[in-house]
């Protein structure tokens, strides 16, 4: 009896260790079975999420996106941005905000601040697609290796910037922000005021993008 209630404990324990971890990768990967409501969640004081200094893009039409850069329905959801901005038939702004998941992904604050610190040299764009493309390596990454990839011509002052702790400032203010907007998962998409979660395929995208266009 007494090792029955035993095994039936084990058992009992290894089922709520599964069920902590499966919620822990949920956090990821639900925008990926879910997909996004058609019409999104009207979110009242979007504007306030817009950042200038990591925007790309010209255009009424205003996109905030709160990523992690070792996601890959983050990567996936840049490339068809970057599709659709290259083919330069939407009027699109499109604004970066950081939301690293650190619990499942351990590098990607660190891969925040390596894009973080490319804004003053200009080079925002090329490391955040960079970290994107090669998000496989993310962990392996040091300052001197993008900010040499890259072009960045003050490589001492980019890596300092990297080791800096004040430059974890910006990325826990987007942190806050997400918290604001009750960001669950990433990608987390704000398209002129309505919030969508999920990596919106680059049909999806185009066919809202047209919509909010008109």
């Amino acid at each position: 009896m007494r090792e029955s209630i035993e095994r039936f404990c084990l058992v009992l324990s290894s089922v709520a260790a599964i069920v902590v971890a499966g919620i822990a990768i949920n956090r990821e990967f639900f925008q990926e079975s879910s997909g996004s409501s058609p019409r999104g969640a009207k979110v009242g004081d979007w504007q306030s999420y817009v950042r200038d200094a990591s925007s790309v893009g010209v255009g009424p039409v205003s996109m905030v996106v709160f990523s992690d850069y070792q996601c890959p329905s983050c990567g996936a959801l840049d490339r068809n941005i970057e599709s659709i901005l290259e083919k330069g038939d939407r009027a699109l702004r499109v604004s970066f905000r950081h939301y690293p998941l650190e619990q499942i992904h351990p590098a990607a604050r660190g891969a925040a601040i390596l894009a973080e610190c490319a804004i003053p040299h200009g080079s925002f764009s090329q490391v955040h697609h960079l970290l994107f493309a090669m998000q496989d390596s993310i962990p392996f990454l040091e300052a001197e290796d993008v900010a040499r990839m890259v072009g960045i011509a003050d490589k001492e002052t980019y890596t300092r910037c990297t080791a800096d702790a004040k430059s974890h400032q910006q990325i826990d203010k987007d942190m806050e922000d997400g918290d604001r907007l009750r960001v669950t998962a990433t990608p987390t998409i704000l398209l002129n005021g309505r919030k969508y979660v999920g990596a919106l395929s680059a049909v999806e995208l185009d066919s809202l993008l047209r919509i909010v266009g008109r």
